[in-house]
Protein backbone atom coordinates (compact mmCIF):
# COMPACT_ATOMS: atom_id res chain seq x y z
CA UNK A 1 0.00 0.00 0.00
CA UNK A 2 1.16 3.43 -0.76
CA UNK A 3 1.24 6.12 2.06
CA UNK A 4 -1.63 9.11 1.63
CA UNK A 5 0.24 12.23 1.58
CA UNK A 6 -1.12 15.33 2.57
CA UNK A 7 -2.49 17.50 -0.12
CA UNK A 8 -0.31 20.66 -1.07
CA UNK A 9 -3.54 22.71 0.38
CA UNK A 10 -3.46 21.00 3.50
CA UNK A 11 0.56 21.55 4.18
CA UNK A 12 0.10 25.06 3.32
CA UNK A 13 -3.00 25.56 5.90
CA UNK A 14 -1.80 23.63 8.98
CA UNK A 15 1.80 26.01 8.15
CA UNK A 16 -0.27 28.97 8.69
CA UNK A 17 -1.94 27.53 11.44
CA UNK A 18 1.43 27.01 13.63
CA UNK A 19 3.30 30.65 14.57
CA UNK A 20 7.28 31.01 13.57
CA UNK A 21 9.49 30.99 16.75
CA UNK A 22 12.52 31.61 17.23
CA UNK A 23 14.07 28.77 18.29
CA UNK A 24 13.95 24.99 17.27
CA UNK A 25 13.17 23.30 20.72
CA UNK A 26 14.94 19.93 19.35
CA UNK A 27 18.09 21.81 18.06
CA UNK A 28 19.74 22.23 21.78
CA UNK A 29 22.31 21.37 23.66
CA UNK A 30 22.20 18.11 25.50
CA UNK A 31 22.80 19.37 29.09
CA UNK A 32 19.91 17.89 31.02
CA UNK A 33 19.68 14.00 32.15
CA UNK A 34 17.19 12.35 31.61
CA UNK A 35 17.08 11.41 35.50
CA UNK A 36 17.13 15.00 36.27
CA UNK A 37 14.43 15.85 33.96
CA UNK A 38 12.24 12.85 35.03
CA UNK A 39 12.77 12.86 38.80
CA UNK A 40 13.03 16.45 39.44
CA UNK A 41 12.02 19.20 36.47
CA UNK A 42 9.07 17.26 35.54
CA UNK A 43 7.33 16.48 38.97
CA UNK A 44 7.36 20.73 40.20
CA UNK A 45 6.87 21.98 36.04
CA UNK A 46 2.90 21.86 36.16
CA UNK A 47 2.81 21.66 32.49
CA UNK A 48 3.94 17.60 32.50
CA UNK A 49 1.23 16.82 35.70
CA UNK A 50 -0.63 14.72 33.09
CA UNK A 51 3.09 12.96 32.34
CA UNK A 52 4.19 12.22 35.99
CA UNK A 53 2.93 12.50 39.74
CA UNK A 54 3.49 16.18 40.58
CA UNK A 55 4.97 16.80 44.11
CA UNK A 56 4.25 19.67 46.25
CA UNK A 57 6.77 21.79 48.14
CA UNK A 58 10.10 23.15 47.25
CA UNK A 59 11.81 21.31 44.10
CA UNK A 60 15.53 19.96 45.95
CA UNK A 61 17.44 23.80 44.12
CA UNK A 62 21.01 22.96 45.29
CA UNK A 63 24.00 25.41 44.94
CA UNK A 64 25.64 22.76 42.11
CA UNK A 65 22.59 23.16 40.28
CA UNK A 66 22.45 27.30 40.67
CA UNK A 67 26.15 27.47 39.29
CA UNK A 68 25.23 25.32 36.29
CA UNK A 69 22.27 27.04 35.54
CA UNK A 70 24.14 30.67 35.93
CA UNK A 71 26.51 28.97 32.94
CA UNK A 72 23.65 29.59 30.69
CA UNK A 73 23.49 33.24 29.30
CA UNK A 74 20.61 34.96 30.54
CA UNK A 75 19.18 36.10 27.18
CA UNK A 76 18.33 32.50 26.52
CA UNK A 77 15.50 32.34 28.68
CA UNK A 78 14.19 35.47 27.11
CA UNK A 79 14.66 33.60 24.20
CA UNK A 80 12.94 30.70 25.09
CA UNK A 81 9.88 32.75 27.22
CA UNK A 82 9.12 34.39 24.25
CA UNK A 83 8.50 31.17 21.83
CA UNK A 84 6.66 29.94 24.96
CA UNK A 85 3.96 32.82 24.99
CA UNK A 86 3.84 32.99 21.19
CA UNK A 87 3.01 29.08 21.73
CA UNK A 88 0.21 29.41 24.29
CA UNK A 89 -1.42 32.20 22.82
CA UNK A 90 -1.80 29.98 19.60
CA UNK A 91 -3.00 27.02 21.69
CA UNK A 92 -5.72 29.67 23.26
CA UNK A 93 -6.77 30.67 19.68
CA UNK A 94 -6.67 27.48 18.46
CA UNK A 95 -8.30 25.87 21.38
CA UNK A 96 -11.51 28.76 20.49
CA UNK A 97 -11.41 27.56 16.77
CA UNK A 98 -12.16 24.39 17.28
CA UNK A 99 -14.60 24.87 19.39
CA UNK A 100 -16.82 26.77 17.00
CA UNK A 101 -15.91 24.39 13.98
CA UNK A 102 -17.15 21.69 16.11
CA UNK A 103 -20.38 23.47 17.12
CA UNK A 104 -21.11 24.16 13.53
CA UNK A 105 -19.93 20.29 12.10
CA UNK A 106 -22.62 19.90 9.40
CA UNK A 107 -22.55 23.44 8.05
CA UNK A 108 -20.60 24.84 5.05
CA UNK A 109 -17.09 25.64 5.77
CA UNK A 110 -16.71 29.87 4.74
CA UNK A 111 -14.20 29.86 1.95
CA UNK A 112 -10.50 30.10 3.41
CA UNK A 113 -11.48 28.85 6.45
CA UNK A 114 -8.85 25.81 8.11
CA UNK A 115 -10.39 22.83 8.41
CA UNK A 116 -11.16 21.07 11.81
CA UNK A 117 -8.84 18.56 11.05
CA UNK A 118 -5.70 21.19 10.30
CA UNK A 119 -7.18 22.94 13.65
CA UNK A 120 -6.57 19.87 15.43
CA UNK A 121 -3.13 18.92 13.88
CA UNK A 122 -1.75 22.58 14.01
CA UNK A 123 -2.54 22.22 17.61
CA UNK A 124 -1.12 19.18 18.31
CA UNK A 125 1.77 20.24 16.37
CA UNK A 126 2.20 23.51 18.80
CA UNK A 127 1.82 21.74 22.33
CA UNK A 128 4.17 18.85 21.58
CA UNK A 129 6.28 22.14 20.46
CA UNK A 130 5.97 23.19 24.38
CA UNK A 131 5.90 19.82 25.59
CA UNK A 132 9.99 19.63 24.05
CA UNK A 133 10.84 23.48 24.86
CA UNK A 134 10.45 22.59 28.06
CA UNK A 135 11.73 19.54 28.38
CA UNK A 136 14.86 20.68 26.32
CA UNK A 137 15.92 23.42 28.61
CA UNK A 138 13.32 25.57 29.80
CA UNK A 139 11.74 23.57 32.74
CA UNK A 140 14.74 24.03 34.22
CA UNK A 141 14.10 27.91 34.79
CA UNK A 142 10.25 26.80 35.81
CA UNK A 143 11.58 24.41 38.48
CA UNK A 144 14.11 27.74 39.73
CA UNK A 145 11.65 30.07 40.09
CA UNK A 146 9.54 27.57 41.75
CA UNK A 147 12.14 27.26 44.45
CA UNK A 148 12.63 30.66 44.74
CA UNK A 149 9.19 31.75 44.90
CA UNK A 150 8.60 28.79 47.41
CA UNK A 151 11.49 30.42 49.88
CA UNK A 152 10.11 33.74 49.34
CA UNK A 153 6.66 33.13 51.25
CA UNK A 154 8.62 30.47 53.56
CA UNK A 155 10.91 33.47 54.46
CA UNK A 156 9.36 36.89 53.59
CA UNK A 157 12.06 38.66 55.08
CA UNK A 158 14.60 37.38 52.51
CA UNK A 159 15.01 38.48 48.80
CA UNK A 160 16.03 36.22 46.30
CA UNK A 161 20.08 37.14 46.74
CA UNK A 162 19.48 35.87 50.02
CA UNK A 163 17.97 33.08 48.80
CA UNK A 164 20.30 31.91 46.60
CA UNK A 165 23.39 32.56 48.76
CA UNK A 166 21.53 30.29 51.49
CA UNK A 167 21.00 27.15 48.75
CA UNK A 168 22.12 24.04 49.86
CA UNK A 169 25.36 22.16 48.84
CA UNK A 170 24.74 18.22 47.20
CA UNK A 171 28.19 17.74 47.81
CA UNK A 172 28.16 15.24 45.21
CA UNK A 173 28.56 16.86 42.06
CA UNK A 174 31.76 18.32 40.49
CA UNK A 175 31.79 22.31 40.38
CA UNK A 176 30.26 24.22 37.16
CA UNK A 177 32.98 24.10 34.01
CA UNK A 178 31.80 27.07 32.06
CA UNK A 179 32.16 30.58 33.24
CA UNK A 180 28.63 32.04 34.10
CA UNK A 181 27.02 33.44 31.11
CA UNK A 182 29.20 31.95 29.00
CA UNK A 183 26.94 28.94 27.18
CA UNK A 184 24.96 29.64 24.32
CA UNK A 185 22.63 26.37 23.82
CA UNK A 186 20.05 27.36 21.46
CA UNK A 187 19.77 27.85 17.98
CA UNK A 188 19.53 31.53 17.55
CA UNK A 189 22.28 34.59 16.98
CA UNK A 190 23.98 34.96 20.46
CA UNK A 191 24.09 38.77 21.65
CA UNK A 192 28.09 38.75 21.06
CA UNK A 193 31.24 36.81 20.14
CA UNK A 194 32.92 34.73 22.13
CA UNK A 195 30.19 32.71 23.62
CA UNK A 196 30.76 28.98 23.16
CA UNK A 197 27.45 28.56 20.72
CA UNK A 198 25.49 25.65 19.92
CA UNK A 199 27.15 25.17 16.40
CA UNK A 200 30.65 25.63 17.98
CA UNK A 201 32.50 22.33 17.79
CA UNK A 202 32.63 21.54 21.34
CA UNK A 203 31.92 18.38 24.01
CA UNK A 204 28.60 19.76 25.46
CA UNK A 205 28.80 16.76 27.37
CA UNK A 206 31.30 18.47 29.71
CA UNK A 207 28.76 20.93 30.46
CA UNK A 208 25.51 18.98 31.76
CA UNK A 209 23.92 19.32 34.68
CA UNK A 210 24.10 16.89 37.28
CA UNK A 211 22.05 13.48 37.30
CA UNK A 212 19.13 13.12 39.64
CA UNK A 213 19.35 10.48 42.18
CA UNK A 214 17.97 7.55 40.08
CA UNK A 215 14.03 7.07 40.84
CA UNK A 216 11.43 5.06 38.95
CA UNK A 217 9.74 8.15 36.80
CA UNK A 218 7.72 7.66 33.80
CA UNK A 219 9.03 10.53 32.17
CA UNK A 220 7.61 9.55 28.05
CA UNK A 221 5.68 11.89 26.83
CA UNK A 222 1.64 11.18 25.85
CA UNK A 223 2.58 11.56 22.46
CA UNK A 224 6.14 10.81 21.80
CA UNK A 225 7.64 12.17 18.60
CA UNK A 226 9.64 9.82 16.27
CA UNK A 227 13.96 10.18 17.13
CA UNK A 228 15.48 12.39 14.28
CA UNK A 229 17.40 10.34 12.07
CA UNK A 230 21.37 10.99 11.98
CA UNK A 231 23.36 10.12 9.15
CA UNK A 232 26.64 8.07 8.23
CA UNK A 233 28.39 11.82 8.82
CA UNK A 234 26.93 11.99 12.18
CA UNK A 235 24.66 14.85 11.30
CA UNK A 236 20.93 15.01 12.58
CA UNK A 237 18.11 16.31 10.72
CA UNK A 238 15.67 18.12 12.35
CA UNK A 239 13.28 20.28 11.64
CA UNK A 240 12.97 23.68 11.94
CA UNK A 241 10.43 25.94 13.94
CA UNK A 242 7.86 25.51 10.86
CA UNK A 243 7.76 22.12 11.67
CA UNK A 244 6.71 21.23 7.86
CA UNK A 245 8.70 22.91 5.39
CA UNK A 246 11.86 22.84 6.07
CA UNK A 247 15.04 21.90 7.84
CA UNK A 248 18.03 22.41 9.40
CA UNK A 249 21.48 19.84 9.88
CA UNK A 250 23.76 20.22 12.95
CA UNK A 251 26.44 18.96 14.58
CA UNK A 252 24.67 15.64 16.53
CA UNK A 253 27.72 16.04 18.95
CA UNK A 254 25.47 16.54 22.11
CA UNK A 255 22.15 17.12 20.91
CA UNK A 256 19.19 16.09 22.94
CA UNK A 257 17.72 13.50 20.88
CA UNK A 258 13.96 12.14 21.97
CA UNK A 259 13.97 8.14 22.05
Amino acid sequence: MHDVQPSPVSAMSIASLVPDVSCDPLVVADLLPEGLRGNMLYPYCAFFAGVVSPRPGCPPWTAELEARYQSIHPLVWHYLWTDDFIDRSAVTGLRARIAAAESQQGESRPTGEASLEDLRTALGIVRQRRSDRLGSLLALDVVRTRYIDCKLREEPNKNQAQVLADLPRSGSAPPAVAAPHSLWPIYAPPPYPGLICLWDDVNWTRYRFPDCPAETADIAPKEPRAAPSCSPAGVVTLPTSSFITSSVEVSATGLRRRR
